[in-house]
């Protein structure tokens, strides 16, 4: 899932302190494509299922679309502080480790959520904030789903699996100053037949759609999101990685570290057994055959994935 919406088509949104968005429409007229995300018309505004304090965040300072790093060069980041960009079509995002990345027009949600940090703070509580954020957007897509009846899971670092298949991914990107974008992708009314072809890739997937046996609002869903994110972001890191522990899908399983990728092996890659969290959200391990090995994983050096 992209840290940032590079090149988007079809409808783009910025969403507003008033709960209204405005559309800019960049193709897909008149094609077979699922319903675009409403809140462009008062008929359809995300503010009533917004907190009044989130709603205040939501506040871009253009009427235009700009992408959420464009946003954070000529405004700054205190400026565009809650910002959520959300897409029905994603083209050139970046994924982890830089991968690019797109996204069809499937009825998903394809959204950014920027972040600012105080500058008083010193850097290590930034880079401590941006990390919260990063296993927030996981807890805040796992609460969303589960009050739907969907029994997903967090699938440290940044993933939201249901019964072995990925339902969502979060990426959060940080200007290395004080503020984060946060991409987050949630699979929502994809068909059972797109899935398919997905599934044909090597990937195991699934949506909101399948496991309830219906279409989802995707503007309930993303209000869902920004709600917890927002309440979530109230606490520290402690309570966030407390709560995130609460929905791992991973304690004590075997999974693969994979140094280089899970596509491409290495001889450095090894079985391990997941025994828990660092307070930095570390991944803390023992490899199979020495459980007096214990052993800090950080999802930037390496990829986990299960046996």
């Amino acid at each position: 899932v992209s840290s940032t919406m590079t090149v988007v088509r079809v409808c783009v949104y910025v969403v507003h302190g008033c709960g209204r968005c405005r559309r800019s429409a960049q193709g897909g007229a008149g094609s077979a494509l699922p319903p675009p995300l409403q809140g462009c018309t008062p008929k359809h505004t995300l503010a009533p299922t917004l907190s009044p304090t989130l709603a205040h965040h939501l506040l871009s300072p253009s009427p235009y679309l700009r992408q959420a790093h464009d946003l954070l060069k000529t405004e700054g980041g205190a400026a565009v502080h809650g910002t959520v960009i959300a897409a029905d079509e994603q083209t050139a995002g970046i994924g982890r480790r830089g991968r690019p990345w797109a996204a069809k027009n499937e009825g998903n949600i394809y959204m950014t959520f920027v972040w600012h940090v105080p500058v008083a703070r010193n850097m290590q509580e930034r880079v401590r904030t941006m990390t919260q954020l990063n296993f927030a957007c996981g807890i805040a897509v796992v609460k969303a789903a589960k009050a739907l009846g969907v029994d997903a899971q967090c699938k440290w670092p940044n993933d939201v699996w249901v019964n072995g298949k990925k339902l969502s991914g979060a990426l959060v990107d940080f200007d290395g100053k004080n503020t984060g974008v946060a991409g987050i992708g949630v699979n929502v009314n994809q068909s059972a037949a797109s899935l398919a072809e997905v599934v044909k890739s090597g990937a195991a997937a699934t949506s909101v759609a399948v496991e309830t046996g219906k279409e989802q609002s995707r503007e309930d869903f993303m209000a869902a999101i920004c709600n917890d994110l927002e309440r979530l972001m109230a606490g520290d890191m402690s309570s966030t990685m407390a709560e995130y522990a609460t929905h791992d899908m991973l304690n004590g399983r075997v999974v693969r570290v994979c140094h280089n990728s899970r596509e491409v092996a290495s001889d450095a890659d090894y079985d391990a057994i997941v025994i828990g969290f660092y307070p930095n959200g570390n991944l803390k391990v023992s490899k199979v055959g020495d459980p007096a090995s214990e052993i800090a994983l950080s999802g930037e050096e390496i990829s986990i994935r299960q046996k």
